[in-house]
């Protein structure tokens, strides 16, 4: 046995039917092995008590640790754990201290709750570097999310956590749970993880809202309630300036002079309390050519300890007209920020923005304010898993400092309270905010300063605990290992200030890079004067008889520096330093937070540059409006097959979320350096505003911002290719769509928001349609997955396209496209995920059919289709169908010298199910690249970036030989389990004895006769009642043993709807004939059964319109898990994203489709939970009612001649019940009657006379 071998250091235990029996043995055996150290026990029947027997070993208590600490990589997954398992993991996970890996790959028996339990369990473990929950249908929901981004705040130690093939990933979310991952793999993170703690002490209250809105005036009033609560302000940032207008502004206010100031950028206005408590009050400028630069100063909410409160202000009146807005109005100005605020903001559950609504001028009177307030509360529920919006709705005169007190009270104790409520900050960290308050105060005229001051003036004279050691160069042995000493302590302490630079830098409150030589300490200062200052240039600017302007959003080099120079000569004092090296480093600064590039001159002899800068692009209102017309430029070769792709991202949540004004901007730059740096021989990147064109080896690429004016914001990417369509999607998910993902969870980019990818219909792209017409035009990817898994991944299955508004030409032309294939527009990536789905979910399927509980009238189910597991080693077989018998391994493990044992299944079953993608393999590989091209010459660069190409082709290849692999694999479990629900058939559906016996066939199923004479599928209870049809057909089905099917020609018999009462009669019928059918199609089972013609638009995708409901009354049972275990199916929280989508398709449906696609859905997703006690009863008695009814309708009728069925008893075939007292009896068709007379197989056995 193990306990003697100390040899082993993996053992593997792959399907190999281990029982809660076998972990017992396995406990036993970890109690005393100290050399195994990874253990994997995939596909097992552990159940929980084996969870909880297994992990005993792992699992220490107070003042004791675990009995087995050797143990390092622990894989679990299909093992029907249940929430007992989950909570025994959770134990182990708060007390173990070796654990390094543990997967859970797999394991749908756990639901969302549980997966929140092993979160929470790690939020202290320090030795558990790598989670494993692909496949793991319970990693959904905001719960899950929230705990995972929580977890990743307060455990750095945590290196991966892999969500592949969970809903959370299908929605977007895993984007950012890498990029946090990510960050937390910093340098300066890993230094700060052993930094000491404390209560946080700053927040910040950021004033957001449109132009003119009050919120300057208001924060002045604030500003002075918030001194008369024990604060005392210790700078008033001198930020707001009068912007230059042509005319006065008489008509915007009642001021008779008519010129008001205006906010350019952000004011800041910082104040602290006798605690060292600081609130620091940013006012956000509300004109529009600002708000791309508000991301800046809100890059990481949740940046160690430094929350946020949000007040939204609001004015209630037009400022030309000085007419009331319209409440429609209104709520849109305020969802504007709300939606602003939540895409700005990580979820989290302790880091949640607080936020309140706060409408000015209250001395002009507005009538609706009532109204308001309800549109406050429909908001606050809209925004709620987003954002913490207040019920109170303010309505107060800005100009008045009591008017706004309840403002004012609302702020300091929102603030303290979420002070008081986070968990521990970095001390270095909120000390290093108090020294930049004291500092700007001191130093106002001062906002960017050298390296050496910033460390000198401000780390060393105001935080002690970072300050550098003194060097002592004295002689003598004791001083040298002094000296030494403090080298080692030097070294770790400008780690810890470089750390605590780049963490405050993340968190917008200073704009610092290790690698240059100056650090803005006010960044409100860099987004007002320096940016404030280009956008003006977008008109011709003449300084000292030197015209600078922007022509297309590019600037000459020197004279933006020149312009800048005499700027903020006037408002900065320059620390000793030349005035034209600090403008050039601000415009570093930028090229480096990717604010602009620099495009260098083609000419190698020219030393003139240019810079870009995207905010600067005039604005359009035809772009806005979705109305530019785009044309392709490349010309291809006549013999070069060309395709046409287009792809599109939009937020998850596109009525809570957006892509903020400052993403496309950044996106610009970001897309410019990354073809500049990787693909410099081989790409050329162009931007105009809103759009980047890219021309790429043999591809032409258009990436469009488009929706402003139509509701959402969403980024099409156009693609028009001489590639195959499988090279051509690589490239553009690897150089494109990664991108811009990445940057939409970086800290800097929208990190509330979600992005999912659609398709675009293809003779759209082609057609090149302005984006208002094709903007509804796109399914979704993850909803095209489902119709294709509906459709049982029929390959000829098409995407209907909806209607599109276009001009006569374009309609002609899009008029001759037909429907476009669901394979072909997924492309073979998302179609092999389709496909290993579709595995997936009938492997479940199977183990729900092998582990039905049967009632009472039938036998137990039988321990069938055991998986015997071999290796080359070691053989292992089972003696016994007992799980309470030790499976018996070969004595040989005892003296083996082997390092590992693997007993597990077929390899290839799996099908790479759990391999990871060769789309993560190529994002992985280029970003390994894009990290160490500084290191590289251009040769290098493009000789991997060929060998990329050649990958690429060659995976080509290899996927669909994998594809057509897994078909096969998928063919073969589909008749499998057809046999099995046919076996099990009568346990499912719960028939009567007398039923059960055979007196009469069983299986019905109700039609009504359409167009053409053509027979129409009931898919309804409803569809019978009284009023739908006078009369319906009944059919029954063959029951051959080897596949229930439709009799062929079947005449049926005529049912009339006389009454209610005779409808509720048979309604019971309806739905059992449905549950059969459902069944058969659930197991692709649907074509063999002769039913494909008979499902409304089964060809189009449009399964059963089956309500759960109905299931309860004939699958009471169906999922209950055999004795011994403790989990059902009808408990098990299955993946409502496996069939959910994030947002409805965009397509118009009718409303039978809407119907029956719900039915479908909510069939698919899982099943529903048992009935009471009392609707047990009830259910029940309905059935026998039903049954009862069948009974006396078909007695006395000539069964063979309306519906073709023979009563027949197999030979040489196990009893299937205790009901049946020898061989089952079944009603066949005539075809299998005389095929089984024929070979022996069955006889006659008609019924007897009573």
């Amino acid at each position: 046995m193990l306990t003697d071998n100390h040899s082993f250091k993996r053992l593997v235990l792959h399907g190999a039917d281990v029982s809660a029996f076998g972990a017992a043995s396995i406990e036993a055996m970890l109690t005393v092995n100290s050399t195994i150290e990874e253990l994997s026990l995939e596909l097992n029947p552990l159940g929980p008590d084996g969870m909880e027997s297994l992990l005993r070993p792992l699992t220490g208590n107070i003042g004791n640790p675990p009995a087995n600490m050797s143990i390092k990589h622990l894989t679990i997954g299909e093992n029907n754990i249940g929430s007992r398992g989950a909570k025994a993991i959770a134990e182990m996970l708060r007390t173990n201290k070796t654990l390094k890996q543990l997967k859970l790959q797999c394991e749908n028996s756990i639901g969302p709750d549980d997966v929140c339990m092993i979160l929470e369990s790690l939020r202290e473990n320090k030795s558990m570097t790598h989670l494993d929950l692909s496949f793991c249908n319970a990693v959904q929901g905001d719960e899950v999310l929230i705990g995972i981004m929580d977890l990743l705040q307060v455990n750095p130690w945590l290196e991966d956590i892999n969500m592949e093939n969970t809903p959370l990933e299908r929605e977007g979310y895993s984007l950012h749970v890498k990029a946090q991952l990510q960050k937390n793999k910093q340098e300066h993170i890993m230094v700060m993880r052993d930094m000491p703690k404390g209560r946080p002490s700053s927040a910040r209250v950021f004033l957001c809202g449109h132009a003119f809105s009050g919120k300057t005036t208001l924060t002045k009033s604030m500003v002075r309630n918030i001194a008369v609560k024990g604060f005392c302000a210790k700078i008033c940032t001198p930020l707001v300036e009068v912007i230059e207008q042509h005319k006065p502004f008489d008509f915007f206010f009642n001021d008779p002079n008519g010129w008001e100031k205006r906010t350019r950028g952000i004011d800041v206005n910082i104040l602290v309390n006798d605690d060292d408590r600081k609130i620091s009050i940013w006012d956000l400028a509300g004109q529009e050519e600002y708000h791309a630069f508000h991301d800046m100063m809100i890059p990481d909410l949740s940046s160690q300890g430094n929350p946020c409160f949000f007040l939204v202000v609001c004015n209630p009146f037009h400022m030309k007209s000085n007419g009331e807005k319209s409440l429609e109005e209104i709520q849109e100005e305020i969802s504007y920020w709300l939606r602003f605020i939540a895409s700005n903001t990580k979820r989290l559950s302790n880091f949640q923005s607080q936020v309140a609504i706060v409408m000015t001028h209250e001395d002009k009177a507005f009538g609706e304010i009532q109204h308001v307030e309800n549109i406050v509360l429909i908001l606050k529920d809209k925004f709620a898993k987003f954002i913490n919006l207040s019920s109170k709705l303010h309505y107060v005169n800005a100009h008045s400092s009591p008017a706004t007190k309840d403002v004012t009270n609302e702020v300091i104790k929102s603030c303290m309270g979420i002070l008081d409520t986070l968990p521990d900050a970095f001390l270095a960290c909120s000390k290093m905010r108090l020294a930049l308050g004291e500092w700007n105060k001191e130093h106002p005229d001062q906002p960017i300063v050298t390296m050496e001051t910033f460390n000198n003036d401000i780390i060393d004279k105001k935080i002690p605990n970072l300050r550098l050691p003194i060097d002592h160069n004295q002689q003598g042995l004791q001083q040298k290992m002094h000296n030494i000493r403090n080298v080692v302590a030097k070294s770790l302490k400008e780690k810890a200030r470089i750390a605590v630079a780049k963490s405050l830098h993340d968190a917008g409150e200073i704009i610092y890079f290790e690698d240059e030589d100056f650090v803005v300490v006010n960044p409100n200062w860099f987004c007002h004067k320096v940016m404030g200052r280009l956008i003006k240039l977008r008109k011709h600017v003449t300084t000292n008889n030197l015209t600078t302007t922007f022509k297309h959003g590019i600037g000459r080099r020197e004279q933006i520096e020149h312009l800048l120079n005499i700027s903020l000569k006037k408002t900065i004092q320059y620390d000793g330093n030349n005035s034209r090296d600090i403008t050039k480093h601000l415009i570093c600064l930028m090229l480096k937070m990717n604010l602009a590039y620099e495009i260098h001159p083609i000419r190698s002899d020219s030393q003139r540059s240019s810079i870009f800068v995207p905010t600067t692009l005039q604005f359009d209102d035809g772009v806005a409006n979705g109305a530019r017309r785009l044309q392709w430029k490349t010309t291809f070769p006549q013999e070069a097959e060309i395709i046409y792709i287009g792809r599109r991202l939009q937020c998850c949540d596109q009525e809570l979320t957006t892509l903020t004004p400052g993403f496309f901007p950044k996106l610009q730059v970001k897309l410019h350096n990354y073809f500049a740096n990787l693909l410099a021989t081989h790409a050329i990147c162009e931007n105009e505003q809103n759009l980047v064109k890219i021309w790429i080896d043999g591809l032409e690429i258009l990436v469009e911002l488009s929706g402003h004016m139509m509701g959402h914001i969403f980024i099409d990417i156009l693609v028009k290719s001489s590639k195959s369509s499988f090279e051509t999607l690589s490239l553009v998910d690897a150089h494109v769509v990664r991108q811009i993902e990445t940057l939409c969870s970086d800290a800097h980019g929208c990190q509330g928001v979600a992005l999912v990818k659609g398709i675009l219909r293809p003779k759209c792209v082609e057609r090149l349609l302005l984006c208002k017409n094709r903007k509804d035009q796109v399914v979704l990817v993850e909803n095209l997955k489902q119709e294709l898994l509906a459709a049982n991944l029929d390959s000829s299955y098409v995407h209907p396209w909806g209607e599109v508004d276009v001009g006569e030409e374009d309609m002609d032309y899009l008029g001759k496209s037909m429907d476009d294939s669901a394979t072909s527009l997924l492309g073979a990536i998302d179609t092999k995920d389709v496909f290993e789905r579709r595995f997936q979910n009938l492997k479940e399927l199977e183990n729900d059919v092998n582990n039905l509980k049967l009632n009472s009238n039938e036998i137990k189910a039988s321990s069938e289709n055991k998986i015997e597991a071999s290796s080359s080693e070691i053989n292992y077989s089972h003696q016994s169908c007992d799980h309470n018998s030790e499976p018996k391994f070969s004595s040989a493990i005892a003296s083996s010298s082997q390092a590992s044992l693997s007993l597990e299944e077929d390899p290839n079953l799996d099908l790479q199910l759990k391999s990871k993608s060769f789309q993560t393999h190529l994002f992985m590989k280029l970003d390994r690249l894009e990290k160490h091209i500084h290191k590289m010459g251009d040769k290098v660069v493009a000789e991997v970036m060929e060998g990329t190409k050649q990958e690429i082709k060659s995976m080509e290849k290899r996927l669909q030989e994998v594809m057509e692999k897994t078909r096969e694999e998928i063919g073969c479990l589909e008749k499998r389990l057809h046999r099995k629900l046919v076996s099990k058939l009568d346990a499912i559906i719960n028939l009567s004895l007398q039923l059960q016996q055979r007196q009469v066939p069983c299986n019905v199923f109700f039609t009504t006769v359409g167009a053409h004479h053509q027979r129409k599928l009931i898919v309804s209870e409803m569809s019978v009642m009284p009023g739908m049809f006078k009369r319906v057909h009944l059919h029954l089905l063959c029951e051959h043993l080897q596949g229930i099917h439709v009799v062929e020609n079947q005449v049926g018999d005529v049912v009339l709807l006389a009454s209610s009462a005779r409808a509720q009669e048979i309604a019971p019928l309806v739905i059992r004939g449905l549950t059969i059918f459902s069944l058969l199609l659930k197991v692709g089972a649907h074509v063999a059964a002769g039913i494909g013609d008979m499902v409304p638009d089964l060809g189009k995708g449009v399964a059963l319109a089956l309500d759960t409901q109905c299931l309860s009354k004939f699958l009471p049972d169906f999922g209950n898990s055999s004795s011994g275990s403790s989990s059902s199916m009808s408990s098990r929280r299955r993946d409502p994203g496996r069939l959910r989508t994030p947002n409805p398709s965009p397509n118009p449906s009718s409303t039978e489709e809407e119907a029956t696609s719900s039915g479908r859905d909510a069939f698919l997703r899982g099943r529903t939970p048992l009935p009471s006690e009392e609707a047990a009863m009830r259910i029940a008695n309905e059935n026998i009612g039903a049954e009862q009814w069948l009974v006396n309708f078909l007695k006395g009728k000539d069964i063979s001649k309306l519906f073709g069925l023979s009563r027949v008893q197999y030979r040489n075939v196990q009893r299937r019940s205790k009901t049946e007292l020898g061989p089952p009896i079944r009603w066949v068709c005539n075809r299998h009657r005389q095929e089984g007379i024929d070979d022996g197989s069955l006889v006659d056995c008609p019924v007897q006379p009573t």
